[in-house]
């Protein structure tokens, strides 16, 4: 998958963030995809190397609180809320 497909998914995939969060999301990952790039990585294998989209939108929308994350999973296809609702149910650590 080159950058642009991944970053067309990943945004439709965040789309019920609020725009100013979706789009910082974005841009953090297209300019960590060209540093890369520069430092002689293949794009292909840069965007391999993130994972799949679904699971990294899970990723950074279980940062939301609980009524943004249910209302997010809540429009989303079942697959792909799976990691969500997994991550939501697991108690939080604490740091020491």
């Amino acid at each position: 998958m080159t950058k642009r497909e991944f970053l067309k998914k990943l945004s439709r995939e965040l789309s019920l963030l609020p725009r100013e969060e979706r789009l910082r999301s974005l841009e953090y990952y297209s300019e960590m995809i060209d540093e890369r790039i520069e430092l002689g990585e293949r794009e292909e294998d840069i965007v391999a190397s993130l994972g799949e989209v679904p699971a990294l939108a899970a990723e950074l929308l279980s940062d939301l609180d609980i009524k943004r994350a249910v209302a997010v999973v809540s429009k989303m296809e079942p697959d792909d809320a799976v990691p969500i609702l997994r991550k939501l149910s697991r108690p939080k650590r604490e740091v020491l």
